[in-house]
């Protein structure tokens, strides 16, 4: 199962740089300040989430493949 990631860029200089949303995975997110983190964790966060999702009964099928999407100011 792939699943895609949406990334924006945060303008406020004092918070977490990027914020990543799991398409598909409502409440699934990741907050990093650069991405090259962002890229590394994001991964680990979504096994995670589907695990204990999963534990709850939620059936989700476990990722094989990643897809990241960097969203930009219109």
């Amino acid at each position: 199962m792939k699943y895609v990631i949406d990334i924006k860029e945060n303008e406020e200089p004092n918070a977490i740089r990027y914020w990543a949303t799991v398409q598909g995975l409502d409440g699934c997110f990741v907050a990093e300040d650069s991405l090259e983190d962002l890229f590394a964790n994001a991964p680990d966060v979504i096994k995670v989430f589907i695990e204990t999702s999963n534990e709850d009964g939620a059936q989700l099928p476990l990722p094989t493949e990643f897809e990241f999407r960097r969203l930009v100011h219109a």
